[in-house]
């Protein structure tokens, strides 16, 4: 029988996208322009109180006499988004729905497509899709011969120079997903999905139990990309060790 544990609120979204119109109470700025936007005030960004650190982020918050609040992401990188609410409610609302509106563009294909990681089994296609469009038949796995094919064909997409990085990237986790939806359904493996902050919104990382009597936690996109990414020709059977935790002299359940 298999068995999960899912981290995550019932009611996630399907896909990652801005809630928020252009007439809601907040307004997306630049870091510089934020920046701005508190030396207009006369603050500066050291000026943050660790009571006004938003729980479980990385971001800073500046409540201002007007009433309006500033955002800032820790890092003050120059490509980081700022955010100006009009009031702490308009603020609570973004805490409370788990979401701030991040310029698309800014995001990679994981962030972009975070909630729908979250609900991978459920809702497929957003790695199936553009999986299918490269193998074809192959997607979704319904044998391991299937899975390896598949990993060999990404493998070589990988390692090949002219692949763009985030292609690279968006490769590796598509397949990383598909392997895992393949290892979890036919294979009756357990699974966790974990939510982590690094900025303004979540992550949700999947973790295979190995079937050992620890139950041992095995991160499925770091082990993918552990064999992916590899010096050596890590083959299939290595990303399955990886993931599973079932050496590659001992069968595959």
């Amino acid at each position: 029988m298999r068995s999960s544990t899912h981290r995550f609120p019932e009611h996630i979204c399907p896909v990652l996208m801005p809630r928020l119109t252009p007439a809601s109470p907040v307004r997306q700025l630049t870091m510089a322009e934020g920046m701005a936007y508190l030396a207009q005030h006369g603050l500066n960004p050291g000026d943050w109180k660790p009571e006004h650190l938003l729980p479980h982020r990385g971001v800073y918050v500046y409540p201002l006499p007007s009433g309006e609040i500033v955002t800032l992401e820790a890092g003050l990188v120059d490509d980081g988004p700022a955010f100006v609410f009009a009031n702490p409610a308009a603020l609570a609302q973004c805490v409370a729905d788990d979401f701030f509106p991040v310029p698309q563009p800014r995001l990679s294909w994981p962030q972009v497509h975070a909630r729908s990681i979250a609900a991978f089994l459920q809702e497929p296609e957003f790695y199936l899709t553009p999986l299918r469009a490269r193998l074809g038949p192959l997607v979704p796995f319904q044998r391991l011969s299937d899975c390896e094919a598949a990993y060999d064909a990404i493998r070589a997409l990988v390692k090949r120079k002219s692949t763009p990085e985030p292609e690279r990237i968006d490769l590796t986790y598509q397949f990383a997903l598909a392997m895992g939806q393949f290892f979890i359904e036919p294979r009756g493996y357990s699974f966790l999905v974990e939510k982590t902050y690094g900025g303004y919104n979540p992550w949700y990382t999947i973790y295979l139990l190995t079937k050992s009597s620890n139950q041992e936690k095995r991160n499925l996109f770091s082990a993918v990309c552990r064999a992916m990414y590899s010096q050596s020709r890590a083959n299939f059977r290595t990303c399955c060790w990886y993931v599973t935790g079932v050496p590659p002299i001992a069968p595959l359940d």
